[in-house]
């Protein structure tokens, strides 16, 4: 049942082209129809040398509006060229009374052709010629519609001119926070050094004033060892105040600015990390644990910022009511480096896991000190080393931030 219905069909169009049938009677017109009649989104029309329509497959229809019946004998200059290359079709014509080896007639590339309706159809065009000794040449015009693909690349370009604007802006709000935050620490800087040079003047003083002996070794060593021992913490936050403002600077930056890669000793780089968080490392008396770290190739500065952050948050998010364990570390697989820093503090819930990767999100609210920027910072920076971030917690138990970075990023 199904060959004979195939086969009256076959009939029917027969009976509909006589004058294509007098053409493709030199070829086998069952895998001619076959193959061109039913290709989704390929349009396939044939033409005469005068530009006659004799062939106008089921894509034809679809793309440009005009049944097979309405276009066949038709001309295909008056069925969906344009005028603006009309001249150009003309030219082909011309050209194919002449030609005598079957092949490409036109250089292949996108036109804009028109539909029955008026409006007009991207298409990426193929043209051709088919010719025989004994018959009248044929030309193909092969169509393949563009307007999704035309559609999706309009789409992509305006959402990246509102991506690009968005980062336009950010950069100049970072840029303006930044500046604005220059004069407190250029402050901050110049009075911590007229506190070190009170002290000397107070060390002066001590030697000359007559008090029991008890009261000038307590003086000194407030003196000696408490106030300058502040003094270096003073110092370090402002070291770490000028990083951040560094980092937001970057951040405002990481769309523009080239990643700078060499080979990075994360040992190095991790002690560098634990230097600068000493004093929080004192105040919460917690086991930290690095343990010997693979090297990889990353942006110096950039790397640091991670693991600043990564570093900070498990010592700010210890559980206050177990002693901390933090531990770094690392191990290279499948083409890749896997940097681990896990803590033993109080964990993210499930809830919040997807939201800590945004800017300015912070786990706990106003409890913890910070602007929730660390974690957003860090991604931005994996994805330039086309690198990632994952995490894995539980609540009451600790979190594991895992940083991955390609060996050859």
């Amino acid at each position: 049942m199904q060959r004979k219905k195939s086969e009256n069909s076959k009939k029917r169009r027969k009976m509909t082209d006589d004058q294509s049938q007098d053409i493709f009677s030199w070829q086998s017109d069952d895998w001619f129809y076959n193959l061109t009649e039913y290709i989704p989104g390929v349009s396939i029309q044939g033409y005469t040398s005068d530009g006659t329509v004799i062939f106008w497959n089921k894509a034809s229809e679809e793309i440009y509006g005009y049944l097979r019946q309405e276009a066949i004998g038709k001309n295909l200059a008056d069925l969906i060229i344009p005028d603006d290359i009309r001249p150009l079709f003309e030219d082909a014509l011309e050209m194919s009374k002449t030609v005598t080896t079957s092949g490409e007639l036109m250089p292949a590339g996108e036109l804009l052709l028109l539909r029955k309706d008026g409006s007009m159809v991207p298409v990426y065009s193929i043209h051709t010629i088919v010719c025989h000794p004994e018959k009248e040449s044929v030309l193909f015009c092969i169509d393949v519609d563009l307007s999704e693909q035309k559609q999706i690349e309009s789409q992509l370009k305006q959402m990246a001119q509102i991506l690009e604007d968005k980062n336009n802006h950010l950069e100049s709000i970072i840029q303006i926070a930044t500046h604005d935050l220059q004069t407190p620490i250029v402050n901050a800087v110049g009075f911590a050094g007229e506190l070190g040079k009170s002290l000397d003047r107070l060390r002066s003083v001590l030697e000359e004033v007559d008090m029991p002996e008890e009261k000038r070794a307590e003086i000194q060593a407030c003196l000696d060892d408490e106030i300058p021992e502040s003094l270096s913490f003073v110092k370090q936050g402002i070291k770490k105040m000028k990083s951040l403002l560094a980092a937001l600077l970057r951040l405002a930056h990481l769309g523009v600015s080239p990643t700078h890669f060499e080979e990075l000793d994360m040992n190095e780089l991790v002690d560098e990390i634990g230097r600068d968080l000493s004093f929080q490392i004192k105040t919460t008396c917690a086991d930290i644990e690095i343990q010997d770290l693979p090297d990889c190739r990353g942006d110096r500065f950039q790397m640091n910022c991670v693991f600043s952050n990564l570093f900070g948050n498990a010592l700010k998010y210890l559980d206050p009511a177990r002693k901390g364990h933090i531990s770094i570390s690392g191990k290279e697989e499948d083409g890749r480096v896997v940097y681990c820093v896990s803590d033993n503090g109080i964990g993210i819930e499930a809830d919040n896991i997807k939201n800590i990767f945004k800017v300015f999100y912070r786990v706990n609210g106003n409890d913890q000190d910070g602007q929730g920027l660390g974690l957003a910072v860090a991604e931005r920076i994996l994805d330039r080393h086309n690198g990632e971030i994952t995490v894995e917690s539980e609540i009451g138990k600790g979190s594991r931030f895992f940083v991955i970075v390609p060996t050859n990023p």
